[in-house]
């Protein structure tokens, strides 16, 4: 008696959620083929359907979805019958209603939602950033984590260090560009552009690190240049080759890491493709596994240790290869 109380107040729930999802369906114009929403359905321009009501009808279907999908448990096992997978649930029964309610509706409804709230984002930057690209107020999105006032902060810092600091004059670069330890130079298999950083020309003890970062600087702009129109897209993103041959512990250079990661981040977001590190030995490997714990996921698939020419030459052609790397490219590495 009491499983046939929950059942039915469960099912009155459903039946108004499934009434005002249908409704909303018919809002935003994804409807089931050969079906027309009654105008009486559709609020005119002054009565727009929430997003959190769509986020809340959301929830408030998967609840009843798990209160009905209990209440067929119980009745199962009263029966002897103690299947207990979920599959096995939901297409006993009206599972066919169940199913397509769930991938027509819910999954269109998601979609819906990650779509319009990522373009409703995108609008509230344009408001602040008006003649900045697209794609540039959506890379700073991702990097502050979809969050607006966050993401609007970062740009307008960003702004702000472009004009005070682009373009970069290679004359201001006088000792970094002697031995070529930071070069743009062809493509990757994907058509990235490849950028060579050669660790064996970095020397703590002798050098700048605002003309260190300088020169970087200098050559990512360099090597997203080339890309023309593509610069502001998803291909608007650079391999990075970091050349470890001939490195030394009098190389690892603690302070330039932390600068350039944090230019990087700040005004970079999102350019980065993958990192080729080469070559690798066993230490190395053991150091990348411990540190990478706390590196996101995505920016550890990013990271490709490789220790032969070969593996290189299966991300970047021989002939746009450097020739010290086994490829095919002799080019003046001072720029």
């Amino acid at each position: 008696m009491l499983f046939s109380c929950i059942f039915e107040q469960v099912e009155k729930g459903r039946s108004c959620i499934v009434d005002q999802v249908e409704k909303g369906r018919s809002v935003l114009g994804i409807l089931p083929k050969n079906e027309k929403a009654a105008p009486s359905d559709i609020p005119s321009n002054d009565e727009k359907l929430p997003t959190p009501f769509l986020e809340r009808a959301i929830v408030s279907f998967r609840d009843c979805q798990l209160n009905f999908d209990w209440k067929k448990q119980q009745e199962n096992a009263s029966e002897g019958d103690h299947r207990t997978d979920s599959s096995s649930v939901t297409s006993a029964g009206d599972s066919s209603e169940n199913e397509i309610f769930t991938t027509e509706v819910i999954e269109d409804y998601e979609l819906v939602l990650s779509e319009s709230s990522s373009d409703s984002m995108r609008k509230q930057m344009r408001a602040f950033f008006p003649h900045e690209h697209p794609f540039t107020l959506h890379r700073f999105l991702v990097a502050a984590e979809m969050k607006v006032e966050r993401a609007c902060a970062m740009l307008q810092a960003h702004i702000e260090w472009r004009q005070s600091n682009l373009p970069i004059e290679i004359n201001t670069i006088p000792n970094e560009t002697k031995n070529g330890s930071c070069i743009f130079q062809g493509f990757s298999r994907d058509g990235f552009p490849v950028i060579y950083f050669r660790t064996r020309f970095q020397t703590p003890s002798n050098r700048d690190v605002k003309e260190c970062i300088r020169l970087i600087v200098y050559t990512v702009e360099r090597a997203l240049g080339v890309l023309g129109d593509k610069r502001d897209s998803e291909a608007g993103k650079v391999v990075v080759v970091l050349d470890r041959i001939g490195e030394t512990r009098e190389n690892v250079d603690f302070d330039l890491g932390r600068e350039l990661s944090s230019v990087m981040q700040r005004n970079y977001p999102e350019r980065l493709h993958m990192v080729l590190v080469y070559p690798t030995d066993l230490l190395y490997i053991c150091i990348w596994e411990v540190l990478k714990i706390f590196v996101d996921a995505t920016n550890r698939e990013r990271m490709k240790l490789l220790h032969s020419q070969e593996q290189l030459q299966e991300y970047i052609n021989k002939s746009e290869l450097l020739t010290e790397l086994g490829g095919d490219a002799e080019v003046d590495l001072r720029l």
